[in-house]
C-alpha cells in the first residue's frame, strides 16, 4: 500500500494557515467511521509533533477510570515516562500541557465521545484548561474528532462554553471520484474505466473500503471476496457502523432502514 496521501487538499491548507496565526487553535473533525478522519490529523502533523490520544470503545465493563488510565498509559508513551494514571481529568490535562513545548504540535483526542465516556466533567475540565494554558503555546493545534457527530454537535458545537474556541469545524466527506481513482493507482490497482466504476459502487469515496481492493486479483475477485464470502470485511459492515455509532438506538433504527 502506497505511504502517499491522497486529496483533502484545501483541508490541509486551511489547518497549515492555522499555525501560521501563531496562536492555539481549536479545531472539531466529524464525520461516519472509515471516512479518515484520524488519516487527516495524522498528514496534518507530519513533520511535526504528532500526539495522537484515542479513547477505549464503550464496551460493558468500560469505566470513566479506564479511560483516564488509558489516557495516562498513551501519554507515557509518547514521552516514555514510566506507567502513571490520574483519578482526575482535569491532573490529566495539566500533565499533558506540562510536557508541551512552543514547537509546532498537533494533538489529536480521536474518538472524543470514547474518552468522555460516563465522566460529565470531562469537557468541562478540557474547557478550563483550554482557557488557562492555550496561550502558552502559540503553534499547536488540537483536534477533537469523532464519528458520533451528533454527540460533538450537542456537546461540542452548540455548547455554549465552547463558542468562540472552535477555529475551524470540518464535517469530512468522502473522496471525489477522481481522489478515489488515484487512491486505488497510487496502491496498484489497475483496471479499466467500466472496473473503476464497479469498485466506487460499491466502496463509494471511503478510503478505508478502497484500500481494502487488493492489486493482485481481478475487480470482481475483489467484490466477491469483500462482500458476498461469509467472511469478507465488508459483510458485516452495516450491523458494526450502526452498533458503534447508535448504541442503544440500534435496533430502532436498523429496522427503520430496513422495513
Amino acid at each position: 500500500m502506497s505511504d502517499k496521501y491522497i486529496g483533502r487538499k484545501e483541508i490541509l491548507a486551511n489547518l497549515k494557515a492555522l499555525q501560521k496565526k501563531r496562536k492555539a487553535s481549536l479545531v472539531v473533525i466529524k464525520g461516519r467511521r472509515r471516512v479518515g478522519k484520524s488519516r487527516l490529523a495524522e498528514e496534518f502533523g507530519r513533520n511535526q509533533i504528532f500526539l495522537p490520544f484515542t479513547g477505549l470503545p464503550p464496551l460493558e465493563g468500560i469505566t470513566a477510570q479506564d479511560q483516564k488510565n488509558n489516557f495516562a498509559q498513551q501519554l507515557a508513551i509518547h514521552y516514555k515516562l514510566k506507567n502513571f494514571t490520574f483519578l482526575d481529568w482535569g491532573d490529566a490535562f495539566t500533565a499533558l500541557g506540562n510536557l508541551l513545548t512552543k514547537d509546532p504540535t498537533v494533538i489529536l483526542f480521536d474518538e472524543i465521545s470514547w474518552l468522555s465516556y460516563e465522566d460529565s466533567l470531562f469537557l468541562a475540565k478540557f474547557k478550563v484548561w483550554w482557557d488557562i494554558n492555550h496561550g502558552k503555546f502559540p503553534q499547536l493545534v488540537l483536534i477533537l474528532c469523532g464519528s458520533v457527530s451528533s454527540w460533538i454537535e450537542e456537546n461540542i458545537l452548540k455548547n455554549t462554553a465552547f463558542f468562540g474556541r472552535v477555529s475551524l469545524t470540518i464535517a469530512l466527506q468522502p473522496l471525489s471520484i477522481k481522489e478515489s481513482v488515484d487512491l486505488l493507482k497510487s496502491n496498484g490497482v489497475k483496471g479499466s474505466t467500466y472496473d473503476f466504476y464497479k469498485i466506487l459502487s460499491i466502496t463509494g469515496g471511503i478510503p478505508w473500503y478502497l484500500e481494502q481492493i487488493l492489486p493482485t486479483k481481478l475487480v470482481d475477485g475483489n467484490i466477491s471476496d469483500l462482500c458476498f464470502n461469509p467472511n469478507g470485511l465488508l459483510v458485516d459492515e452495516f450491523n458494526k457502523i450502526f452498533h458503534d455509532l447508535l448504541d442503544y438506538k440500534e435496533l430502532f433504527i436498523k429496522k427503520f432502514f430496513l422495513f
